[in-house]
């Protein structure tokens, strides 16, 4: 497939596949795309900042929303309270193709309190 990712310990993974995937958050439904990994995980997907400004959401870390202006209104997405798994690993996946455009997306796995 030709996609790889580098892990952490910087090992070097191979993506089993790529997927393009119409997701709903708030009223908007913004189409992403995923790689498929082989790897051992404590999450489904994650997701990067390109999406959130790509949907011209503002986010606010501070208050653990997302704010989407729509004409004179506004929408307010809120994060889940607990989103993250005690474990400790991170990856960046970087694939550029032409038909799509700079993909980059963030992957980590934080040591948090459970």
């Amino acid at each position: 497939m030709g996609v790889t990712t580098t892990v952490f310990k910087g090992a070097v993974t191979n993506a089993r596949g790529v997927l393009s995937v119409n997701i709903e958050v708030g009223s908007r439904v913004i189409t992403l795309t995923f790689f498929a990994m082989d790897a051992l995980a404590s999450y489904n997907v994650v997701l990067g900042r390109d999406w959130i400004h790509g949907a011209k959401y503002v986010p606010s870390s501070l208050h653990q929303k997302l704010i989407l202006w729509n004409e004179n209104a506004h929408e307010v997405v809120l994060a889940k309270p607990r989103p993250f798994f005690i474990n400790s690993l991170a990856s960046e996946v970087r694939y550029y193709d032409e038909d799509v455009g700079f993909v980059c997306y963030p992957i980590a796995w934080l040591n948090t309190w459970a």
